[in-house]
């Protein structure tokens, strides 16, 4: 049995879609974002990024549980886990990860800027505090992921390159470098740097 935890978000709204299209079975866990539950101890204890959808798989690999979040990371386990909806054929699979990188990323961070530029008030001013306030939370998330390891997944992966360049834009860096430290990203950083073949990306 999987436990969805969840609300009434777009994030949610696609894996529990996934769920019921992968005809997996599962348990939603509504979580209370307006009364704050995503930041409770108990809650960050599953998912460090207080972010909702998270799920727990009772029968993970190998029979052993398994916790993930970040909705294109578990619609993308959901789909391998059952079989469905993610093609086999290397060039087929390859065009669905294309496009659904495209829904988690592109049109996502679209949706959500819009969504704060529309709020009233000082429409601007607003969205740039709470864009800096996420980025500083997730920021945190990923300086204790590195901690005791040299690379973001211990070994170094995909899951480096794809976070690297992101954090180099001078208004991140900005972000980075103001308040609290973050060491261990910045060592990461300079490892990241050193790499030649990163270096010839660049």
């Amino acid at each position: 049995m999987i436990e969805c935890y969840c609300a009434a978000t777009t994030n949610s709204r696609k894996v529990l879609m996934m769920l019921e299209e992968c005809g997996l079975a599962y348990q939603r866990r509504l979580v209370d974002l307006a009364g704050g539950e995503q930041r409770s101890a108990a809650y960050l204890a599953l998912n460090p990024a207080g972010a909702v959808p998270l799920i727990i798989d009772a029968d993970g690999p190998g029979g052993e549980p398994m916790t993930l979040a970040q909705s294109f990371a578990i619609c993308l386990y959901l789909a391998e886990k059952s079989g469905r909806l993610l093609p086999g054929e290397t060039r087929l699979r390859a065009e669905v990860l294309q496009w659904s990188a495209f829904g988690a990323s592109d049109l996502a961070a679209c949706t959500t800027g819009l969504y704060l530029l529309s709020r009233p008030g000082d429409e601007q001013q607003r969205g740039l505090a709470i864009m800096r306030d996420r980025l500083t939370r997730y920021l945190a998330v990923l300086d204790a992921q590195l901690a005791g390891s040299d690379f973001v997944t211990g070994d170094f992966s995909m899951a480096d390159i794809l976070i690297y360049p992101t954090l180099l834009a001078p208004f991140v860096v900005e972000v980075l470098r103001s308040g609290r430290a973050f060491n261990r990203i910045e060592n990461w950083l300079k490892r990241m740097a050193e790499r030649p073949a990163i270096a010839r990306g660049m």
